[in-house]
């Protein structure tokens, strides 16, 4: 991901703000998130991934997600990120991402944020947002976007982000 993007990401959330990576992956983005100093936990249901990030993030809080409950407080996190950046998501991936969607009101504190990391436009991910539109039918239009361009070592992304209260 280009720097410029995981600074911007970092600018959304202050020193405070506990942000929890749905579906996180091998650790991909939770690890760039942690090395700027943002404070990060990072959820993933896939046992093999899941210990990848454990060994490659030591330091950073990783935990097994079912396809029910995220194992995460109520009202502890200031912010949610989805990536669909870092590992090709099975029809699988994207259920879970769905279901876990519906526990991101119960964890997220009063004034929370939501962030969409996906591929710019150049790059498809039009079935990432589209599965985000169809999950989150109440959300109004993204209130913040920003678009960094690709290069010869990065795809372009997409961040959109949601704050409610």
């Amino acid at each position: 991901m280009p720097r410029e993007a995981v600074g911007y990401l970092k600018g959304m959330l202050d020193d405070r703000t506990l942000a929890l990576e749905l579906c996180a992956g091998t650790g991909i983005l939770t690890g760039a998130l942690s090395r700027a100093g943002c404070r990060v936990i990072a959820t993933e249901s896939d046992r093999d991934r899941l210990a990848q990030l454990r060994r490659s993030l030591p330091g950073v809080p990783a935990v097994r997600s079912s396809d029910r409950e995220l194992p995460i407080r109520s009202a502890s996190v200031g912010a949610v990120v989805l990536n669909v950046l870092t590992y090709p998501k099975s029809a699988q991936d994207n259920r879970l991402l769905l279901l876990q969607l519906a526990e991101v009101e119960r964890i997220c504190r009063q004034t929370s944020l939501l962030i969409f990391v996906g591929p710019g436009p150049s790059d498809g991910g039009e079935a990432e947002r589209d599965l985000l539109s169809a999950s989150m039918r109440q959300m109004p239009q993204a209130q913040e976007s920003k678009y960094f361009a690709g290069s010869d070592r990065y795809v372009s992304v997409q961040i959109s982000a949601w704050r409610w209260s």
